[in-house]
């Protein structure tokens, strides 16, 4: 847990710089949330798909960025933080820089065959 903590403070202080530049992740996140929680209700599949459409439509990199930011918050918020969740959405993300998912229905489909529950 204190290593996730140190992690998580540099990640804000790398974050500070990088806020505008997340602006496509948060707008991808923003809209096809909605979509990522009607197709499924396992939490893993959820950080897959929403990770791996961020990736399609945005950045990998910013991509991971947001889902270690969205795990930081859930240490100092209500939420619960896991590695777990982590690494559902570095597999998103993997699909899309692997080409299993080019496009977002490909990210549900590519998701569910990983995450299924």
């Amino acid at each position: 847990m204190k290593t996730f903590i140190l992690l998580a403070l540099t990640c804000f202080t790398l974050s500070a710089s990088a806020e505008g530049r997340n602006l496509c992740t948060i707008e991808t996140a923003n809209k096809y949330l909605p979509q990522v929680e009607k197709h499924s209700d396992y939490d893993k599949n959820r950080h897959c798909a929403i990770s791996c459409i961020m990736a399609v439509k945005c950045n990998d990199n910013e991509t991971l960025l947001a889902g270690f930011m969205k795990e930081v918050k859930d240490v100092f918020g209500p939420g619960n933080a896991e590695w777990a969740d982590y690494r559902a959405d570095k597999a998103g993300i993997n699909l899309v820089k692997s080409g299993r998912a080019r496009r977002v229905s490909e990210c549900f489909t590519q998701c569910d065959s990983l995450y299924h529950h």
